[in-house]
C-alpha cells in the first residue's frame, strides 16, 4: 500500500490513557512498503533493498560494510502535517551487528529533518548499537513554528552492520481549540512581590555565602538553585541520600537568602531515573518516561519538599522538572506534556504539591528540552499561580560553540545555519513564548539563557544584550546561566578560552547583567 494521509477527529486514547480528550490525531501518514515499487517514491531508494516475507511483513533493508559515510532514503512528508502541534513517529526496526557509534546521533537513523524560518532541526530517536530483534521505536517531535518542510530519513550513518525498517507511521497531535480556550487565565497573575525577578543560576555544590554577597552586590534578587546529581543514574537509596544532603544545604542558606531580600527558584535538575549522560548533560529523560515507579517516586519527592518548606520564606517557586525530555516514552506511562489532564505528570505533581502547600508558586518548563519553540505545542495546567519557564540557547551552534564537536568560529550577529541572526531574528525565535503568554494570559520566566564566553570577538555580549533587551521589553522574569558554576558561561571571565582566571576588571557581559540587576532595587 502506498503512503496515505487522512483527516481525523479521534481522541488519542491509546497514547495518553482514559479521558485524554485534549489531544486529537488530525493527520495520519504511513508506509508499509507494500511492494518493491514503493521504494520509487523515496529519494535515494537505491541505498536500500526491498524485502518481503519477514515477521513484520515487508521492509526495507540496509547493509553496510564500511563505517564511513551513510546510506539513507528520504521522503518529503505532506505539508498537511505542518502547523501547530507535534509529530508522533513510530516504526518497527530490526538491527544486526551494528558497530559502535562515533557520536550518539550516528548509527541506525530514524529521523526527521525540519526546516523553518529559524533554521533546521533534526529530531530523531537514537538506536543502540549491537543487535536487536524487531522493536517498536518511537519518538515525538514538536513542529517548529513556521516550519516549511519536514523530510523523513531512514538508514544508517557512520556505522557498519544491517538494519530493517517496517510499518513506518507519522501521526500528528493537535490540541482541541475549545478545550484550549478554557485554559486562559482571567487575568495575568502576580506571583512574587518584586517588580521583576532578575538573577542567575548557581551551583550549590560550590556556592558560598560570600558568592551570594557578590551576586547581591550586583543587584540580583533571584537565584535558580539546582538540585543536581552529577553521577551516573543512582539507586533509590543513593538518590534519597543525595536529595537529603542537598536540601540540608539549602536549609543552611535560607536565612541568609531572606536577610538579603533575595528569592530562590528551587529547580529539580535531576529527577528519579536520570543521571549524568555520556555527553556530560544531566537530562530529565530516561527512566522517568519508561517506568511508572520513577513517576510515582517523583510525585512523592515533591510532596516531601512541599511539606518541608510549607510557609517558609525565601523560596519563590518550585521548578518541578528541568528541561523535560519525554520524546522517547513507553505507552501507558504519562508524558510531561501539559494536556490539562490529571494523567500528565506535570498536572499530577502540581496537584499533589498544592494539596500540601496551596500558596506555593509552581514553575513549569515545556517538554522537548524546555525550549521556547516547544511552547507552540504546549498547554498550561488547569491550576493558577503557575509560571511557565522556557530556556533559550538558540541557535545552539552559536551559544554552545567550541565543545561537543561544534565549530568554534560562529559570530553573532551574522549568518548562522543559513539564517541571518540578529535582534529581529531573535525576536522571531522568541515568538512562541510571546504567543503562549498572550493566548493564555500567564507569566513567563526564562530560567536559563547564555552564550559561550569565547564566541568570536564580542559576539557573546552582542547576543546577551539583544536577548536581555527583548526579555525586558516583554516584561519577563529571568535568570542567567550561570554564576560561578562553569567558567565557560561565566561573565566574570574574559573571551579567551585558555584563560581560566576571572578578569581583573568587569567584562562587558558582567556590566550588562549588573545594569539590569540594579533595576531590581530601584524605588
Amino acid at each position: 500500500m502506498k503512503k496515505w494521509f487522512v483527516l481525523l477527529c479521534a481522541a488519542s486514547f491509546w497514547m495518553f490513557g482514559p479521558g485524554a480528550d485534549a489531544a486529537e490525531l488530525k493527520i495520519n501518514w504511513s508506509e508499509d512498503f507494500h511492494d518493491e515499487a514503493s521504494l520509487g517514491h523515496w529519494q535515494g531508494g537505491s541505498a536500500a533493498k526491498w524485502v518481503s516475507g519477514l515477521e513484520k511483513g515487508n521492509a526495507v533493508h540496509f547493509k553496510r560494510e564500511s563505517t564511513q559515510g551513510s546510506a539513507a532514503i528520504q521522503y518529503q512528508l505532506p505539508k498537511e502535517l505542518l502547523g501547530p502541534g507535534e509529530l508522533f513517529c513510530s516504526a518497527w526496526i530490526r538491527w544486526q551487528n551494528v558497530s559502535e557509534k562515533p557520536q550518539g546521533w550516528n548509527g541506525v537513523k530514524f529521523m526527521l529533518v525540519m526546516d523553518s524560518p529559524t533554521g533546521r532541526s533534526w529530531p530523531q530517536r537514537q538506536v543502540n548499537s549491537g543487535s536487536s530483534d524487531w522493536t517498536e521505536i518511537s519518538f515525538i517531535a514538536p513542529i517548529t513554528p513556521g516550519a516549511t518542510s519536514v523530510v523523513l530519513h531512514l538508514g544508517m550513518e557512520e556505522v557498519s552492520g544491517e538494519a530493517w525498517f517496517s510499518d513506518v507511521r507519522i501521526e500528528k497531535l493537535q490540541f482541541d481549540v475549545v478545550a484550549d480556550a478554557k485554559l486562559r487565565r482571567p487575568e495575568m497573575e502576580k506571583t512574587h512581590p518584586q517588580e521583576r525577578l532578575r538573577g542567575a543560576m548557581i551551583s550549590p555544590s560550590s556556592f558560598t555565602v560570600e558568592d551570594m554577597d557578590v551576586l547581591r552586590s550586583w543587584g540580583a534578587n533571584l537565584m535558580r538553585w539546582q538540585l543536581i546529581y552529577t553521577g551516573k543514574t543512582p539507586t533509590d537509596e543513593e538518590y534519597d541520600a543525595w536529595l537529603d544532603r542537598s536540601l540540608d544545604k539549602l536549609d543552611t542558606f535560607l536565612p541568609e537568602i531572606v536577610k538579603r531580600d533575595m528569592l530562590i527558584a528551587l529547580d529539580l535538575h535531576s529527577p528519579p531515573g536520570s543521571g549524568l549522560g555520556d555527553n556530560g548533560y544531566v537530562t530529565s529523560g530516561g527512566g522517568i518516561w519508561t517506568d511508572q515507579r520513577y513517576q510515582d517516586k517523583f510525585v512523592r519527592i515533591w510532596e516531601k519538599i512541599a511539606l518541608r518548606y510549607k510557609g517558609k520564606p525565601g523560596i519563590w517557586g518550585f521548578d518541578l522538572m528541568n528541561e523535560p525530555v519525554d520524546d522517547e516514552f513507553t505507552r501507558g506511562v504519562a508524558r510531561w506534556h501539559g494536556t490539562g489532564k490529571d494523567q500528565s505528570l506535570a498536572e499530577r505533581t502540581a496537584r499533589a504539591v498544592r494539596a500540601i502547600d496551596p500558596d506555593r508558586t509552581l514553575i513549569i518548563e515545556p517538554n522537548h528540552w524546555g525550549g521556547v519553540e516547544a511552547l507552540s505545542g504546549f498547554r498550561p495546567l488547569t491550576l493558577g499561580n503557575v509560571v511557565y519557564s522556557p530556556h533559550f540557547y538558540t541557535p545552539h551552534v552559536f551559544t554552545h560553540q567550541g565543545f561537543g564537536g561544534r565549530p568554534g568560529t560562529v559570530s553573532y550577529p551574522g549568518e548562522i545555519g543559513g539564517v541571518h541572526w540578529d535582534k529581529e531574528q531573535m525576536r522571531k525565535a522568541l515568538q512562541p513564548a510571546v504567543d503562549f503568554q498572550q493566548k493564555y494570559n500567564v507569566p513567563i520566566y526564562v530560567g536559563e539563557f547564555s552564550a559561550i564566553r569565547w564566541a568570536p570577538g564580542n559576539s557573546a555580549y552582542n547576543y546577551l544584550r539583544d536577548l536581555t533587551d527583548l526579555m525586558e521589553e516583554y516584561g519577563w522574569d529571568w535568570s542567567y546561566h550561570a554564576f560561578r558554576e562553569w567558567d565557560g558561561w561565566s561573565v566574570e571571565h574574559g573571551n579567551s578560552e585558555k584563560d581560566r582566571n576571572r578578569s581583573a576588571t568587569p567584562t562587558d557581559r558582567q556590566k550588562l547583567l549588573m545594569e539590569h540587576f540594579q533595576k531590581n532595587f530601584k524605588k
